[in-house]
């Protein structure tokens, strides 16, 4: 029970003791172990994820920022040679 009410709580440390038992509680428990194990690996999966998408939004910052100073060199450019 106490870990049932952690992992409601959202502590997904909690861990569930598997038994051998083959009646309705046994299955019950190495389900619910079974359950939490997925809700980890969910959890890891979302997390790796963000870390990639954020990795590649500061790539393509930096990317967009080096075609900003281009744009603004060739327009500064365009410019000069317009005036003269």
């Amino acid at each position: 029970v106490e870990a049932a009410t952690r992992i409601a709580a959202g502590d997904l440390t909690a861990n569930v003791k598997v038994t051998d038992r083959r009646d309705e509680i046994g299955v019950l428990t190495n389900a619910f172990d079974n359950m939490i194990r997925t809700l980890r690996s969910q959890i890891q999966s979302l997390s790796d994820g963000i870390q990639s998408l954020t990795s590649t939004t500061g790539d393509i910052i930096i990317a967009l920022t080096e075609v900003v100073a281009g744009a603004t060199q060739a327009a500064t450019a365009v410019n000069e040679a317009a005036t003269t």
